[in-house]
């Protein structure tokens, strides 16, 4: 870069950044900046030369170039692979982002695959010269526009010299209203679709035991999205919390194979992009945005809990005591080979967690039991992969306690004090035994010659 073109380089690369989409990390990287001169307090800096400054210069600027370059690449990757999952039924694909738009039609058949509809317009389907690839790519437009896209610092042109910033903004514009804006709930403009997109990993990895506040490192190491899979279909990556990060490249590209195979979600991402510290986040936005629309095929190595079965006295309580085992079967033998020793029992007692032994039968049946001792009611929580079967958690009240004290009884009444009773009245009173533990209070009456009264 000459001294002369300096001044216009800086233009140039200011103008793409506030003309490409929100990008986290985009402001960060043109933000930095060389390392300050000595401050005076030090002495009197040396002088620099013009063309020492001027070299300077060019460093720095390259250097911005060399950690932009990063996300270009990863951008152009993943929304290339988008741009072609969109035009896999049509007779287009896309080779080069930067270049492949640049007629208008290969826009256009993206655009009709996006709306389902026409793009209500005629264009020249074997443009020649640039006017006709102009007018090809402004009908896009236009019809972006009516579609409620509205495209900022970037026109026809731009497309058709193959400004690669401004074609991955239009891009990412277009996901976000054909894909992430239909697949999240809107939260009404609060935090925008990223804040949206963590909402809703959360709201299905949080009954697994994870969490996100982010979509960058915490998705380094695989167990996030190996969780998310096996949250959407379990079964299909049930061991994700025994995965090792040190191999997170594993870890990623299996849990992208499982929701490839089994739910259709397309690889976009390499898992490279994934375990990068400086993950892209708009790639990121964008491989999840398969994710809540996705169906798992039939015939996935999945489990179902709503065909584990649970039963037994420890289950119902009928015959239960304390101090005794309450007894139960769990049947999981229709809910998927995949789920085979992942049923899980926990039991709460009036005084907190109360034992439990489970054993396998071999053939996805289970024997169990637990062991009450405190008078009151127990909950009772199945679960298969984290997952809770039909009617769990059962509730149970045991009772039986000897320990009562018949001090803390209580009676009251004319019936006891005699006070307004007449020869032939009914003597009402009230026996009040709630203090003193269970069981049931026994009433006998005399009479005058010790006869037993009725009560």
């Amino acid at each position: 870069v000459s001294t002369q073109s300096t001044g216009s380089f800086f233009s140039l690369f200011l103008f793409c950044f506030a003309a490409s989409p929100a990008h986290t990390g985009m402001a960060n990287r043109w933000n930095r900046k060389p390392k300050p001169a000595p401050s005076r307090s030090s002495g009197p800096a040396p002088m620099m030369s013009q063309d020492d400054a001027h070299a300077q210069e060019e460093d720095f600027i390259a250097q911005r170039i060399a950690e932009d370059q990063g996300w270009v690449r990863v951008q152009t990757r993943t929304f290339t692979r988008w741009v072609n999952e969109n035009l896999k039924t049509t007779e287009h694909q896309i080779e080069n982002l930067d270049s492949d738009f640049g007629d208008g039609l290969k826009l256009v058949g993206l655009l009709q695959q996006l709306a389902g509809k026409s793009i209500g317009a005629r264009v020249t389907k074997r443009p020649r010269i640039r006017a006709q690839k102009l007018e090809n790519v402004k009908i896009c437009f236009d019809f972006m526009n009516r579609e409620g896209i509205e495209m900022v610092n970037i026109d026809n042109q731009d497309v058709a010299d193959g400004n690669m910033k401004l074609i991955l903004g239009m891009v990412w514009h277009l996901i976000l209203h054909y894909q992430i804006a239909t697949g999240f709930e809107d939260d009404g403009g609060k935090g925008g679709p990223k804040n949206r997109i963590i909402k809703w990993v959360n709201s299905k990895i949080n009954p697994w035991g994870k969490s996100i506040t982010n979509l960058g490192p915490d998705w380094n190491n695989g167990q996030i999205l190996a969780c998310l899979v096996n949250a959407l279909a379990p079964g299909l990556v049930p061991d994700f919390n025994e995965m090792k990060p040190e191999e997170s490249r594993d870890n990623i590209d299996r849990a992208m194979e499982m929701a490839k195979e089994w739910m259709d979600i397309p690889r976009v991402m390499e898992p490279e992009d994934m375990m990068d510290p400086q993950v892209d986040e708009l790639s990121m936005m964008t491989y999840l945005s398969y994710f809540p629309n996705a169906k798992v095929k039939e015939g996935a190595p999945c489990v179902n809990p709503g065909r584990v079965i649970a039963r037994g006295p420890g289950i119902t309580g009928v015959g239960l005591k304390l101090g005794k085992p309450a007894e139960f079967e769990i049947d999981a033998s229709k809910a998927g080979e995949n789920g085979r020793d992942k049923i899980k029992v926990e039991v709460i007692g009036p005084e907190g967690p109360v034992k439990v032994d489970l054993t396998s039968n071999g053939d996805l049946t289970y024997s169990g039991a637990y062991y009450p001792e405190d008078d009151g009611e127990y909950t009772i929580k199945v679960t298969l992969l984290n997952c809770s079967i039909p009617k769990s958690p059962f509730k149970v009240g045991i009772y039986g306690s000897q320990k009562t004290d018949p001090n803390k009884v209580k009676v009251s009444g004319p019936g006891v004090t005699g006070e307004g009773i007449l020869p032939g009245d009914p003597a009402p009173f009230i026996i009040d035994y709630k203090e003193a533990g269970r069981g049931q209070p026994k009433v006998e009456v005399f009479g005058p010659d010790h006869q037993l009264l009725p009560t």
